[in-house]
């Protein structure tokens, strides 16, 4: 990935008048070596001084959108100045460096002369994070934060704040993305998991089969309906469901099974899809993690007869905030989610049943619209990571890296490996500048708030092992290869 820096107004200016290092960063953008910002303000004046000249430089160029909170601060200040109003918003955007004949103390961002900043772009230094963080989400605001700059001034110019025109643009975009009739939003992918169960009907004296190893939410849902979870253990290699132990487990008060895509990778639905046809039972979809994933062709959350989604920050499909959805192919469960996200209304002050406010807001359908056109090409890319990091890590006889299975496609929400003296690993990582993550250190069955369901140690042992051998590694889509390679090398120095 390219490194992302702010050319300053002096230095563009120059350029257009000669200069010759100037050129150098110029050219550096033409051939896709950086990506190149500027201030809204630096586009206003090069093109009132200098018009279809200077348009045809600014046109490599993406604009940072003037922010009021700078702007204000600027105002009172007695040496305001377009430099100072382009660090500043470097700094505010999370951008690499920035270009300039103008030093500046005001951010930690680097300013640099056009010839320091070529120097650092040959050696390759402009480009290295001294600390790799576990994910960076300002990498990927980047890319996005033009076109919601708009839609967000529409939404306050319009006070359209709750559920609105966005939050339904992204229903039907997603519905056509995942192939499945409906989507109804909620506000966040545990309310989303909820809302299915209750929509279904499951609720006290009923029992729901899920795994021990998944976040808590999972777990959550389920109790708060009034129902009794279930576990079974997973699988091993895919840390899924086990479908060949669900048989088991069902009894007479089962209602619905639960499956948890986890960590990006759908479960073996065809066999739980089997035994819920034989027992009458209801299959949701915990796809929380798994945004974009493909089973034997088809994506998770269109395989059950419903799919919960998150769309927490981190997620591949992530929103500025919370934000979940259910997923559906049947006419009647929609209506029934859509009624009871709004409490319980067909319309305003009509309650025709019991609901609750779980409904998102018309921020995050702005956010998650214009993310979803980016979902494919940033899962690809996590892919390409997670095939780096597997040939890297390959001889590493301590480590295991992930499986994927052959009638799926894993989109890596996040890479797991299973680590010998894993917490050692961890903090030798962590002292050598690399972030990293345990997903998850203790299974749901061994958690005190839910001891009361009888479980103990020893119930599910594959799940029990994982808790203490599993680390997540850095994985988002803007890592570089530099960086994976960096990870790997330092794995291999803990091993040696």
């Amino acid at each position: 990935m390219v490194p992302d820096v702010l050319v300053a107004y002096s230095v563009l200016k120059n350029y257009l008048e000669g200069g010759k290092d100037e050129a150098g960063v110029i050219d550096a953008i033409k051939e896709g070596s950086i990506k190149g910002w500027i201030s809204s303000e630096t586009r206003y004046r090069l093109l009132a001084e200098r018009g279809r000249e200077a348009e045809k430089v600014l046109k490599y160029f993406q604009e940072i959108p003037l922010r009021a909170d700078i702007n204000r601060g600027l105002l009172s200040r007695e040496d305001f100045s377009l430099g100072t109003l382009e660090v500043l918003s470097a700094g505010q955007f999370g951008l690499r460096a920035v270009v300039t004949r103008e030093k500046s103390a005001l951010t930690d961002v680097p300013c640099l002369t056009p010839d320091e900043f070529l120097g650092k772009l040959r050696s390759g230094e402009i480009t290295r994070r001294e600390r790799i963080p576990f994910m960076d989400l300002k990498a990927q605001l980047h890319t996005i934060y033009g076109e919601l700059d708009s839609m967000f001034t529409d939404i306050i110019t319009h006070n359209a704040f709750v559920a609105g025109d966005y939050v339904r643009k992204f229903e039907e975009e997603f519905a056509k993305y995942l192939g499945v009739k409906h989507v109804v939003t909620a506000s966040s992918g545990t309310t989303a998991l909820f809302m299915a169960l209750l929509a279904l009907g499951i609720g006290e004296g009923d029992e729901v089969i899920t795994v021990p190893f998944t976040f808590v939410a999972t777990l959550e849902a389920i109790v708060y309906t009034g129902a009794t979870p279930v576990f079974v253990d997973i699988d091993p290699t895919t840390y899924n469901m086990d479908p060949a132990k669900l048989r088991k487990v069902i009894t007479n008060r089962t209602r619905a099974i639960v499956p948890v895509h986890l960590y990006g990778q759908p479960a073996d639905m065809n066999p739980i899809l089997e035994l819920a046809e034989k027992y009458d039972l209801k299959v949701i979809e915990d796809a929380c993690q798994a945004h974009g994933a493909l089973y034997r062709g088809k994506r998770a959350g269109a395989i059950g007869d419903a799919a919960a989604f998150s769309f927490y920050p981190g997620k591949n499909l992530g929103s500025w905030g919370e934000a979940g959805a259910v997923s559906t192919n049947n006419d009647q469960l929609a209506e029934k989610l859509r009624k009871l996200r709004d409490h319980g209304a067909e319309k305003k002050y009509f309650h025709l049943t019991r609901g609750l406010n779980l409904r998102t807001i018309n921020f995050q359908g702005a956010v998650l619209s214009v993310k979803l056109k980016h979902l494919d090409s940033w899962n690809d890319r996590r892919r390409e990571i997670a095939f780096l990091y597997n040939e890297l890590l390959e001889d590493v006889k301590e480590v295991v890296t992930p499986y994927e299975s052959t009638f799926v496609k894993h989109v890596y929400h996040l890479y797991v490996i299973r680590a010998e003296r894993r917490d050692a690993l961890r903090s030798f990582l962590s002292e050598r500048g690399i972030d990293t993550g345990i997903h998850y250190p203790i299974p749901l069955h061994l958690q005190k708030a839910y001891e009361g369901l009888g479980y103990v140690r020893g119930d599910f042992p594959n799940a029990e092992e994982a808790a203490l051998s599993v680390l997540s590694l850095p994985m988002f889509p803007e890592l570089t290869d530099d960086e994976v390679e960096r990870v790997a090398k330092t794995i291999k120095e803990f091993y040696s």
